[in-house]
């Protein structure tokens, strides 16, 4: 079974799936151990990171989790990544609505862009936010939220997205 820590999850294993995409949950559900026909059997939770390969079965759309470790870099249950060793074999539907990819965005120091609120009565929306610069973890940012009026640090990019131009 594997085990939930926090933070940015690392292929490792076979890398001949290089059309792996990275996704993040955006709902609770159960993934299903031995393919899509296997029982349900660990629960992933919203904000949980993960890669994973894309199959077609029976007209739906499925994802297997891709072999992969966690490193402990955050401590937010909001950003929590997932491990899955090779004999896991974890997948999971594909529906919209549940799973979305991350982007490939890069963001520029005092970039304004949008944040992702994960918790609250908000929690779902998007606040505006300036990029200030790199984070301090490969790939995360730090931004300033000016409706909080304060900083955040290492935020990873799929809580971020560019500002609409209006």
């Amino acid at each position: 079974m594997p085990a939930a820590f926090w933070g940015q999850p690392q292929r490792k294993g076979r890398r001949s799936e290089d059309e792996a995409l990275h996704a993040v949950m955006v709902d609770t559900l159960l993934a299903r151990q031995g393919g899509p026909e296997g029982l349900p059997s660990v629960m992933l939770r919203k904000g949980m990171r993960f890669f994973a390969v894309q199959h077609h079965r029976g007209g739906v759309l499925w994802l297997r989790l891709c072999e992969q470790s966690v490193s402990l870099a955050f401590t937010s249950m909001s950003l929590g990544g997932l491990e899955v060793t090779e004999k896991d074999d974890l997948w999971v539907q594909a529906e919209g609505w549940k799973i979305r990819q991350v982007p490939d965005e890069t963001f520029a120091a005092g970039e304004a862009a949008e944040v992702l609120i994960t918790e609250g009565v908000a929690a779902g929306s998007f606040a505006p936010c300036i990029v200030e610069r790199d984070g301090a973890v490969p790939g995360t940012y730090d931004i300033e939220v000016p409706q909080a009026d304060q900083l955040f640090n290492d935020v990873p990019p799929e809580y971020l997205r560019k500002r609409a131009e209006l």
